[in-house]
């Protein structure tokens, strides 16, 4: 799965704030901490919901640093910074002429 495509599946995941979390990686209904890959999984940090769409396992900086930003930052801020992101993947890949943008 390449990068955008991580990015915007991990947005659409927790685009609503009842399917966002932070301090945990995800959480069930009754909100106990679930990996983000179980069925009863229905809230997600930012990397808890990457991980979900099938995005790679992060190195101990990058798991540092999204589990940081996730829970010092509020709903909207997280969803900015995944537009953010998305954004410069875009930016990127419109340099290098990809023809895979829509």
């Amino acid at each position: 799965m390449k990068t955008l495509e991580i990015l915007r599946n991990a947005r659409k995941l927790i685009e609503k704030p009842e399917h966002w979390c932070h301090m945990f990686l995800a959480r069930d209904r009754a909100s106990f901490p679930v990996d983000p890959a179980s069925p009863s999984a229905c809230r997600w940090c930012l990397l808890g919901a990457i991980r979900r769409v099938g995005g790679p396992v992060p190195t101990i900086l990058q798991l540092n640093l999204l589990s940081i930003a996730n829970d010092r930052m509020t709903h909207p801020e997280v969803l900015a910074w995944l537009d953010r992101a998305i954004a410069l993947v875009e930016r990127r890949m419109r340099k290098k002429g990809d023809a895979a943008l829509p």
